[in-house]
């Protein structure tokens, strides 16, 4: 005997069947007995271990560090006639590469800065002739001294707008002139307070 079943305009043949269920419960017999309660394992011992590793790992990655550190001295400012030497010093071993006027105007502004910032002359805003006249002004300067000044500029303003050349001998000699205004003004600091 066949079923007739009709859906969504389709039709279907089927032979009806028979299902027996007895039950959707097991039988006693068929269920395991309750396992007694187990405690997890001990993670208290591994994770202190753990806590330890760590702390033991971090205290010597702090120390590698901090032995690294070098004690910083905080910088000594350079003084003005250290300042002037150490230019007028590398100047002297790089003056092949400088033309005259180059060279000479480098020489004057070393010595220029030197006299502005260590006497506090108004060296760099003046001209040449402004300058030489405010040096025949201070008194603590020897005639020795302001001479040399004097031909120190001569020579410098030859180069600069005169576009004299200077040899080699000439600019040795521009060299140790500036030189020498450095030592002679550093050398008496006593003398130069009191103006």
């Amino acid at each position: 005997m066949f079923v007739l079943l009709e859906m969504s305009g389709i039709a279907v043949f089927m032979m009806p069947s028979k299902f027996f269920i007895q039950s959707l419960v097991l039988a006693q017999s068929d269920f395991a007995d309750i396992r007694e309660i187990v405690e997890p394992p001990g993670y208290g011992f591994w994770l202190f271990g753990v806590l330890i590793a760590f702390v033991w790992i971090g205290f010597f990655v702090w120390r590698r560090f901090r032995s690294d550190r070098k004690t910083v001295l905080p910088e000594i400012p350079e003084s003005a006639s250290e300042k002037a030497r150490r230019l007028l010093g590398s100047l002297e071993d790089g003056k092949k590469g400088l033309d005259s006027e180059s060279f000479a105007v480098e020489v004057s502004m070393i010595l220029r800065s030197y006299l502005e910032e260590a006497l506090e002359l108004r060296a760099l805003e003046q001209t040449a002739q402004e300058f030489l006249l405010a040096l025949q002004e201070e008194t603590w300067l020897t005639s020795e001294l302001r001479k040399n000044l004097e031909e120190f500029v001569r020579v410098a303003d030859l180069v600069k707008f005169a576009r004299q050349t200077l040899r080699d001998d000439q600019r040795e000699k521009l060299l140790a002139s500036a030189l020498e205004v450095v030592e002679a003004t550093e050398s008496q600091p006593e003398m130069l307070v009191e103006s």
